[in-house]
């Protein structure tokens, strides 16, 4: 990284574009877009391959690579840019890259109309002050629509007594890169209409999230993964715990398949009292960890003795007949709940339990447990549903109930006929899947009777029956705690 660019926040580049890649972009017929909706607004690069070509293309990695000191890095926004003459793109810092923690680089290229009278306004330095322009000067302020910035510059020179406003040299195929927090602004004082190409890319492992509301201030981020903008790496490898990831095969875009699906052969071959079986364990975004395995029991064993913990447990009886004793709070002796195949229990942070097999045959169950990232401790109730009960007639299982760390846990039953599905979709919250009868396709992966699928939030997804059977599974919802919302300072 150079001195130049740490002190001032921004760097010239010329010729980063060739007349041929110039032509094309000028002649792009683009709507201007709904500056409500920036998800879509800055998506060229997910519809035109020529864009996303350039915003990879080696001469602008180059230069990316110094910015980002060799750190992996994502493209997450394209956008063409026109302005009519005497247009004015208001002072401001970028609402999505502005919080003062830094790691984002935008670049501005000159299509056409591009030249002294209508290159990028900037404040050099302005990255460091840890705000952005917006704190200071409302949406409507006439301030910010100041070609000569007299109001942002005094305010600028608060923070810096040597602060100052730069017109960057920059013709059309020329371009600046600049840091995300930077104070700019662009006045098209030329006779004709002025277009311009604007890339934008984070550093891996930093969330890119849009303001709820772009012109009100201080911005407010909804942390919700499914409203996260799809990402591309461009340097290095995905991180599906913090941005919602494309990869580009063969030219084509595909969402990354962060679903984990499990349908492990429960074989206790050395007949041990108690085995236990290994699925996943895994951190999201949501959860500091999330585990699932199966276990088998053998006529006469428990796991454990009756214990309590800090996680949050989903016990689930795949076959045979199992005893749940539950430590019910202020009655001091546990209760026995006999339990059949496919009857399931939540168990609250704190909640004493284990399960028995006083049957003559083998049990087996699954288990899923968990800890959630921002978990405030609530009071929670064990609460269990009887499959003869939940898939009897019109009692359709759903419901939602009050978790320990979770701003809730919602539980439903669905059957689906043959040729049935839903409808891909992405949802804000984790979903584990268990397949009671039949066999369920998602994400174009078939398991049976047993089987489970662990969909992280924003992943791309559906259900569907492709089997001659009906299929019949439960699904758990994990919705996050409103403590993820992210605030700007």
């Amino acid at each position: 990284m150079t001195e130049e660019w740490k002190k001032q926040g921004y760097i010239a580049a010329r010729q980063l574009i060739d007349s041929e890649t110039i032509d094309y972009l000028a002649s792009l017929d683009v709507d201007s877009g709904d500056l409500s909706k920036p998800n879509e607004l800055k998506r060229l690069w997910m519809t035109d391959t020529q864009v996303r070509q350039l915003a990879t293309s080696q001469t602008i990695r180059h230069q990316l690579d110094s910015l980002f000191e060799n750190s992996d890095y994502y493209l997450w926004g394209a956008q063409i840019i026109d302005r009519e003459p005497d247009q004015i793109h208001l002072w401001h810092s970028d609402n999505e890259t502005s919080r003062p923690e830094g790691g984002f680089v935008s670049l501005w290229i000159g299509i056409s109309g591009v030249d002294e009278n209508s290159t990028l306004m900037a404040i050099p330095g302005s990255h460091t002050y840890g705000v952005p322009v917006q704190k200071f000067f409302a949406y409507e302020d006439p301030a910010r629509y100041d070609p000569d910035g007299v109001a942002v510059l005094e305010k600028a020179l608060e923070y810096d007594s040597e602060a100052s406003i730069m017109a960057p040299s920059c013709n059309d195929g020329d371009g600046i890169f600049f840091d995300g927090r930077l104070w700019h602004g662009t006045f098209n004082h030329n006779r004709l209409p002025r277009r311009t190409l604007l890339l934008q890319y984070g550093k891996r492992g930093i969330p890119i999230r849009f303001a709820k509301d772009y012109m009100s201030y201080p911005f407010v981020y909804n942390d919700g993964h499914a409203s996260a903008p799809p990402v591309m790496p461009v340097q290095g490898k995905p991180d599906p715990l913090v941005n919602h990831n494309v990869l580009e095969k063969n030219g084509q875009l595909t969402y990354t398949a962060a679903s984990i699906a499990v349908q492990p052969e429960l074989a206790n071959k050395k007949q041990l009292n108690w085995a236990a079986f290994p699925y996943f364990n895994t951190p999201t975004r949501i959860f500091r960890k999330f585990s699932c395995h199966a276990s088998e029991l053998l006529p006469g064993c428990m796991p454990h003795m009756p214990h309590d913990h800090d996680d949050e447990e989903i016990l689930l009886v795949l076959s045979g007949t199992a005893t749940i004793f539950i430590n019910e709070p202020g009655k001091g002796a546990l209760r026995a709940y006999p339990s059949l195949a496919g009857d399931f229990f939540y168990y609250p942070s704190g909640q004493t339990h284990t399960i028995y097999n006083g049957s003559e045959e083998p049990i087996q169950y699954l288990m899923f447990r968990w800890s959630a990232r921002a978990a405030q401790s609530r009071p929670a109730k064990t609460v269990g549903y009887k499959k003869s009960f939940y898939d009897a007639g019109n009692n359709r299982l759903s419901v939602n109930h009050q978790s320990s760390g979770l701003k809730h846990l919602h539980m439903h039953f669905t059957r689906l006929q043959p040729g049935q599905s839903f409808k891909r979709h992405v949802d804000q919250y984790d979903t584990a899947i268990i397949v009671l009868e039949g066999e369920l396709s998602v994400l174009n992966q078939r398991l049976g009777r047993g089987g489970v699928f662990f969909i992280r939030a924003g992943e791309l997804h559906n259900t569907h029956n492709e089997g001659t059977e009906p299929c019949a599974y439960l699904v758990f919802e994990f919705h996050a705690d409103t403590a993820t919302t992210i605030k700007a300072v």
